[in-house]
Parts: structure tokens; sequence; C-alpha cells
């Protein structure tokens, strides 16, 4: 924890950090901590226990643009035979089926019923110099843009994509590479419903940010995201807002994260069909041997899969 808060001092001092973040960011990690002996490494006796993002669902009218913007930019890579010329699936962070996620651009509708929207993604990538990250993403003809404390960049469909540089103090000089997602930002009306539904399927700690703003850790203080080796990588999160915290933004996003994949830890087929027909899903839209899909209070497109599923079929 102190070196923790060591850390944010340095990045408020250098201006990278503004004074309101750091101090939301000091109560985020002490809720954090604070909560974190109670948690346990046992399966839970209901719901899942999830362990990160399998992969996040992305669509567009031209995924080749996509696809060509997240490889160049945060050096994802496109998994073999991936693409069919609709889609394609891009790993990052670790290996598949050991942590790895992928991100899969695909042709598609960015229309939806959902009462719910992703309105950004935050990558926590190689590089520990922010300095370093901002000038990478010069180089690429973007211009990235400061705020609670990550850069911001949109991609080709206006969609915006936050960076966050590695604590490790390691990998200067690095080429920018997403290493991990460090949070999936979730705008609804109501906040506390959906939190309290993710938190009940996913076994998932609360911590109140701010009014209208709850973070949900997907770890313990102390854990290392799942096949992460270097320090200072920060478990992924869902941070769930309301859309007028967050305001409007000048660009209007012209793609949809359609839905988001998350990886649950000993995924049994017939148990989490059990489980989530006691949870109020009778009948779960399977999906391969691995994964099911069921829809958030607000009607938002939810994947539970198990390391077993790569999405290298998309």
């Amino acid at each position: 924890m102190e070196d923790f808060i060591a850390g944010l001092h340095d990045r408020l001092d250098r201006g990278v950090l503004t004074r309101r973040r750091f101090c939301e960011t000091i109560t985020l990690a002490a809720g954090f901590y604070a909560v974190g002996g109670a948690a346990s490494d046992a399966e839970p006796a209901q719901g899942f226990r999830i362990i990160g993002i399998n992969h996040i669902s992305y669509a567009c009218a031209d995924y080749r643009k996509a696809r060509d913007f997240y490889a160049s930019v945060l050096g994802m890579e496109a998994a073999p035979h991936s693409d069919n010329g609709r889609q394609a699936s891009l790993m990052f962070g670790p290996p598949a089926g050991q942590g790895g996620s992928f991100l899969i651009p695909r042709n598609g509708r960015i229309t939806t019923n959902a009462k719910a929207r992703i309105d950004h993604i935050c990558y926590t990538v190689s590089n520990s110099d922010e300095r370093e990250v901002r000038a990478a993403l010069t180089a690429k003809g973007l211009a990235p843009a400061a705020r609670d404390g990550n850069l911001h960049v949109y991609d080709p469909f206006d969609f915006e994509v936050a960076l966050a540089a590695s604590g490790s103090g390691e990998d200067h000089g690095a080429p920018l590479k997403a290493a991990l997602v460090n949070a999936i930002s979730y705008t609804c009306t109501d906040v506390g419903r959906t939190a309290d539904w993710y938190s009940k399927i996913f076994n998932l700690q609360q911590i109140k940010v701010r009014e209208g703003e709850v973070a949900l850790p997907f770890g313990k203080p102390g854990e290392q995201p799942m096949g992460v080796v270097a320090k200072g990588v920060p478990m992924p999160r869902l941070m769930i807002r309301t859309q007028a915290d967050r305001g409007e933004t000048a660009h209007a996003a012209k793609a949809l994260v359609n839905h988001i994949a998350y990886m649950i830890a000993g995924f049994e087929k017939e148990r989490v069909r059990a489980e989530l027909k006691r949870l109020g899903y009778p009948n779960p839209l399977q999906d391969g041997e691995h994964s099911f899909h069921v829809v958030d209070p607000n009607g938002f497109d939810v994947q539970i899969s198990g390391l077993q599923m790569t999405a290298l079929g998309g």
C-alpha cells in the first residue's frame, strides 16, 4: 500500500494525475485494501469467481480499420486463421488460455436496445513511463489528452481508448503494447442496481469512488492478474457510472462494444448452467462447450466463459 501511494504522489508531482483524481484513487485503494482480508481463494458458494476478461466484442462498419489501428497502436496480434473477411481476433496480454484476452473487431450494427453502454476501455500498456507513452502516440499521428491520470485517444470510429502506463517501473523505451485490460467504463442510469447484479454474479466487492461511480476490482489486494509476472500491473476492474456523471464527449462513437466475455475459475458446463438457473437464468444461451450468454439488468449481453474458450474461432 505504501509503494502504491508513493507512486501516486510521484504522478501528482509530475502533473500526470489531477488532485481530484489523486484523492479519488486513494479512496478507492483504501476501500480495496479494507475488504481484501475477507476474500478467499476458495470457489464461492454462490455465483462465480471472475479471473479476467476473455474477450471484447467490438462492432463497427469496417473491422479492418479497427484491426489495423489496435495492431499498430497497441501491438495486438491477429490470432492465426481468425480473420475471415468479416472479423478478426486480436490477442494481447498473456497467452490464450493462460489469462490472455482478445479484442474482436467485427462488421456489425452499432445500435442496441440495451439501456447501458461501454463508453470507453482502458488498457494497461507495457511501458511504465507516461511521457514515453505520449511520445509514442504522438508519433503515430494521434493527439493524446490527459484525463483522470491516464492518456486518452480515439480509434478510427471515435471510440474512446484510455491507456494506463504500468506501475512496474520497468520497460522504459519498450514498444507500446497492451498488457491487460485495466478498466471497463460502463455507463447506465441505475448504478446501484447494476453494481449489485455484477457483485452477485461474479462475487465482486463494490468500492464507491464518488457519487454515481462504483469500482468492482476483479481480485483482492496483493494478487497478480492471471498470467502476468510483471510487478505493478493492476487487476482489471469494472467501473459502473451514471451517464450524467461522465457527460457527453465531443466524439460520437461510430462503434459499439456489444458484449464482454468474462473468464471465471473452474468452469464446468453443467455446474455453471445450474448456478445460472439458481440465479434466475433458467435458459442461458450456450455458446460452445465453454460459454453461456445472459443479459444484465440493463439488457447488456454478458458472456460467462472458462479458460478453455480462447475466442480463436470468434
